[in-house]
């Protein structure tokens, strides 16, 4: 899911989406993605891809912000 208010969601990811790739560098699981953004702090900018559920990619520079709370 996309939490609302985040770098995510204001970029226009929505539930479905599926994001490929975290700085050009491919993201094919879960697991990936975690170890792409262990790399990164609050304020860095990034640029995601992400296929959307009518299978089109978009691609969007954030700036992260701190991870909610668990």
């Amino acid at each position: 899911g996309v939490i609302d208010g985040t770098p995510a969601a204001s970029a226009g990811l929505t539930f479905g989406d599926t994001i490929t790739a975290l700085d050009g560098q491919t993201v094919n699981s879960p697991t990936a993605l975690t170890a792409l953004m262990a790399r990164h702090r609050a304020g860095d900018r990034v640029q995601l891809t992400w296929v959307d559920q009518s299978g089109t990619s978009h691609t969007a520079t954030l700036r992260l912000t701190a991870a909610p709370p668990a």
